[in-house]
């Protein structure tokens, strides 16, 4: 950094830990976060205006993936057969951002059209298992991880595990574990995935599954990205 610029910069202070699953997201990812102001802002941040509100209510997997479908065809691979019918969606705050609160001026025009009018959402998008590895996850119980491919099913009561990106093209394009649904015997869709990471259903990804699944393993969950931002544009 340049010096004339860390001059103006106010770095007094902690950085800042937060939870997702404190703010309302159905997973366990926890984040350091450094905010910065100019000194002549005189802005002062307490990290008690960080802390989650008592009555925010924690949403479990099960609750984040109601109304989803459980049974996948994993031999539908193509962009379009991805979209799938919602019949029901959760309730309370975290069901109401799922669908009806919609910022001016963002999102895909046409997938708001076809959750609005068609109640279908995109990604839903299967993997296909050998015999084998269904043979052993019909076995896991809630919360257990497979000894050969160490992924872990879902616990329908509990929050998702930190969610991966894997690697880039220069480090091998690795694809990163996903965990396996709580009660189906397959790793979860990236719709599932961006559920449980907190991202409405309106909100679209990449149309292939590595470049989606990477887009929800490198992001913040939405949900705590607007209760951090709030604090900070009350102090603009």
């Amino acid at each position: 950094m340049r010096e004339s610029l860390v001059s103006t910069i106010d770095i007094r202070g902690q950085p800042i830990t937060l939870n997702a699953s404190d703010f309302g997201a159905p997973t366990s990812r926890i984040r350091v976060f450094f905010i910065g102001f100019r000194k002549s802002s005189n802005v002062v941040l307490n990290e008690n205006e960080f802390k989650p509100i008592k009555s925010i209510e924690k949403i479990s997997v099960e609750y984040a993936l109601k109304g989803l479908p459980k049974k996948i065809d994993p031999y539908k691979q193509s962009e379009e057969e991805g979209w799938c019918k919602i019949r029901i969606k959760p309730n309370g705050q975290f069901g109401k951002r799922l669908r009806d609160v919609i910022p001016e001026n963002v999102g895909d025009s046409v997938a708001i059209m076809r959750l609005q009018d068609e109640n279908r959402i995109s990604s839903c998008v299967g993997t296909i298992h050998t015999k084998e590895v269904l043979k052993r996850w019909k076995r896991l119980e809630p919360g257990e991880i497979d000894n050969v491919s160490r992924t872990v099913r879902l616990d329908p009561k509990g929050f998702c595990p930190t969610l991966r990106s894997g690697t880039g093209r220069d480090k091998g394009s690795y694809q990163s574990l996903r965990p396996i649904h709580p009660t189906e015997n397959r790793v979860i869709t990236p719709r599932e995935a961006a559920r449980l990471q907190g991202f409405p259903d309106w909100f679209q990804f990449h149309s292939t599954k590595w470049h989606s699944f990477r887009q929800i393993g490198n992001s913040v969950s939405p949900i705590l990205v607007e209760r951090l931002l709030r604090v900070v544009l009350k102090k603009l």
